[in-house]
């Protein structure tokens, strides 16, 4: 069995509805607009029911921002060109990127993990080396990814 699988497999398909229930009134009783804190209150009520309490503590908190050129960015979707792409992953692991700044307020590590970066980084770069290759086909043309690739 495939870590993917494992994991999967660990994970369980049913919430509690007692803490969804009291997650979902706490919400709707605290002293603001309805709906005002977005999709972070589906979150965080979704959170609790797979804790099985509204008082979630979590610990050995992580941020992974995944970094990857896509082939699409040929047809000028993207604001910016894939030569940016190293530089913000550097950036990241350099600790100077904004979500370094939230990962820091938040308690939590940030690593970046190069999943498809068209760019060679040091071995000794402290990202996750995963690079599956060095970035997407242009899906306008043919399929980014294979369906090994993307598992």
């Amino acid at each position: 069995m495939s870590l993917l699988e494992q994991t999967l497999s660990a994970i369980s398909k049913t919430l509690n509805q007692e803490a969804l229930a009291a997650a979902q009134d706490r919400l709707a009783n605290q002293a603001k607009p309805a709906g005002s804190l977005g999709v972070m209150e589906e979150i965080s009520a979704r959170l609790a029911a797979i804790k099985g309490t509204i008082d979630v503590k979590l610990t050995n908190k992580q941020i992974v921002t995944c970094a990857g050129d896509h082939g699409v960015c040929q047809e000028g979707v993207s604001l910016f060109p894939a030569e940016v792409t190293p530089q913000m992953v550097y950036n990241f692991a350099n600790n100077g990127a904004s979500v370094n700044v939230i990962g820091k307020h938040a308690g939590a590590v940030v690593k970046a993990a190069d999943l498809g970066v068209n760019h060679d980084f040091e071995p000794d770069l402290p990202i996750f080396h995963k690079k599956i290759r060095k970035g997407t086909a242009n899906f306008t043309k043919e399929p980014a990814m294979t369906r090994e690739e993307a598992i």
